[in-house]
């Protein structure tokens, strides 16, 4: 048990619980009892052994911790040398979606799984409406999962539309305007009527979105596209925003 504990925890928690442990072992209390002084200075030694550990004082913040992980190889634990980004994601509900006035997709709950309908002729829509996540750092990309309800030739496409107000604004957030679309298609739809496929679909456009906004996502069956050519209504079964953090 104590392996598979040691090899999901990271350098500096694991440094920590082990001087943790080792106070105990010393009779006293773990907070106040002992202080750890890191090796550190302005430079990294040019030599070091696997293990070793030490921080560099002048490196950028959340950037200064460094362990050896080969002779002489010192490798920083967070920004380029390690990982202090992570992909994070956030699920859009399909039975949360708000409907626009006009070519609303449809909401079918008559099945197993809630869905989409998006049809084949008109390009019907559907917005969610959140706060953008506040641990949000960079990216943004839609996986929407769908199905077909009858074809089981052709390709689909959609357009993916962000606008986002953030607080304070001298902005209206009851109006919409949107940034330009992202257009992503499906070459090929499954081959099988009701099986799921996935389009990733990129938000290269996302009217300058930071962490904490009030957003908006529309999301529109592009038929007027030349790669939608499947016939019959597209299902969207599940919708998730991923971003990194």
């Amino acid at each position: 048990m104590l392996k598979k504990v040691l090899a999901y925890t990271s350098p500096l928690l694991l440094f920590w619980g082990l001087a943790a442990l080792y106070a105990q072992g010393q009779g006293g209390d773990v907070i106040s009892s002992i202080i750890f002084n890191v090796p550190h200075s302005t430079t990294l030694p040019a030599t070091c052994n696997v293990g070793d550990a030490y921080m560099d004082t002048d490196a950028t913040t959340g950037e200064r911790w460094y362990l050896c992980e080969s002779t002489n190889t010192w490798v920083k634990q967070g920004g380029s040398g390690g990982s202090s980004s992570f992909t994070a994601s956030r699920n859009l509900p399909v039975s949360g979606v708000k409907f626009p006035t006009s070519n609303p997709a449809t909401l079918d709950r008559s099945e197993n799984n809630d869905r989409l309908l998006f049809d084949a002729s008109t390009s019907e829509c559907v917005m969610w409406q959140f706060m953008w996540p506040v641990d949000y750092a960079s990216g943004g990309a839609l996986r929407v999962i769908y199905s077909m309800t009858s074809a089981t030739s052709g390709g689909v496409s959609i357009d993916a539309s962000v606008m986002a107000v953030t607080p304070g604004d001298a902005v209206d957030g009851n109006t919409d305007s949107y940034d330009t679309v992202n257009n992503c298609d499906d070459a090929t739809v499954p081959g099988t009527a009701g099986f799921f496929d996935v389009i990733s679909c990129t938000l290269t456009n996302k009217d300058s979105v930071a962490a904490g906004d009030i957003a908006k996502i529309k999301l529109c069956r592009a038929v007027a596209d030349s790669a939608d050519t499947a016939t019959g209504d597209m299902e969207v079964t599940a919708v998730e925003l991923s971003y990194t953090h």
